[in-house]
Order: C-alpha cells, then sequence, then structure tokens
C-alpha cells in the first residue's frame, strides 16, 4: 500500500496524526493490570497499540490515569 493511500485512509477514519510510541515495562504492566492487555499479548505489537489506543481514549473521556498513593511508591492507575 502507497503512502498516500494509507494517509487517505487513516484521514477518512478521522486519524489525526500518527506517531511512533515507546511503552516501556511499566506502560506494558499498567495497560495488563488496567485489562486493556493480557499478559501473552505482550510482545505482539497490534494488540499493545490497541491497549495503548484503548487508554488514550479512556482518558480523553475522563477516565484517565491518576496516582493512587501505595506506601513510597505511586502507581498510575487508569480508572
Amino acid at each position: 500500500m502507497t503512502r498516500v493511500k494509507r494517509l487517505r485512509e487513516r484521514r477518512s477514519r478521522g486519524v489525526a496524526m500518527v506517531a511512533p510510541v515507546e511503552v516501556g515495562e511499566g506502560g506494558i504492566d499498567l495497560l495488563i493490570r488496567n485489562e486493556l492487555l493480557k499478559h501473552h499479548e505482550t510482545r505482539d505489537r497490534k494488540a499493545v497499540g490497541k491497549a495503548c489506543l484503548a487508554a488514550l481514549e479512556q482518558w480523553s473521556m475522563g477516565r484517565g490515569a491518576r496516582t493512587v498513593g501505595q506506601g513510597p511508591r505511586h502507581i498510575v492507575k487508569l480508572s
């Protein structure tokens, strides 16, 4: 598929921008804890991408990340 065709397809779906995102172990753990990603999917780029998109959609609807005190460290939790 050509770049122009992909761009047109994305725009028709309402995609404003495509950007590479680096997800570390903490982000993967966060997605798993919030049941957006299953443990066996952690090496699947498409599954991780879908989980990240779901997290962003929740965040945009007011169900975003918040920190919950857990002693000296904090856990970021999607609610």
